[in-house]
């Protein structure tokens, strides 16, 4: 539960946005095919929700990824961001990123911040990308170790997104 807590501070750290709140009739621990809800309320009457992912290496079992979703306001506007935490020997100089079937490119995440167990990038999703997600069926994740001398690449299911961002957002 640690990664969650992270990932809770390190959105509410972003000062131009803010968390979305839940107004949902799902239930913490919900599942929505591949992904998990997780909800936390920081305030009396608020609840902060989001959905995400463990993946681990199939032959160890060691932590690959935590991949998240979460609903937040940004300048008066609905948005979605993806937050990739992953384990802390990262080559921070290169970036992470993302792609779907739909997309040509991989698009970028932006690491934000390290702690003694995870670091953590987000991207705030512009709507085609939500979209994108909701329509595929995987994306491609990736990131650079500083311990590995090639990338890793690493496939991520995006069977339940579609109703676990509406159950969110209600």
């Amino acid at each position: 539960m640690i990664f969650r807590n992270i990932i809770f501070a390190a959105f509410a750290g972003v000062s131009f946005a803010s968390a979305a709140p839940a107004q949902t009739s799902a239930q913490n621990g919900d599942v929505f095919g591949d992904w998990r809800l997780a909800c936390r309320a920081p305030a009396v009457g608020q609840s902060i929700c989001n959905i995400f992912q463990i993946l681990t290496a199939t032959d160890t079992g060691a932590f690959l990824a935590e991949i998240s979703l979460q609903p937040v306001i940004i300048e008066g506007e609905s948005a979605v961001v993806l937050g990739l935490s992953t384990p802390t020997d990262m080559l921070l100089t290169i970036r992470p990123g993302y792609k779907t079937e739909a997309q040509s490119e991989t698009l970028p995440l932006d690491w934000r911040t390290c702690s003694p167990e995870v670091c953590l990038a987000s991207r705030v999703l512009q709507p085609s990308e939500v979209e994108a997600l909701q329509a595929g069926q995987q994306m491609i994740m990736g990131y650079q170790s500083a311990k590995q001398a090639t990338p890793l690449r690493f496939s991520v299911s995006l069977k339940g997104v579609t109703r676990g961002l509406s159950s969110m957002v209600q």
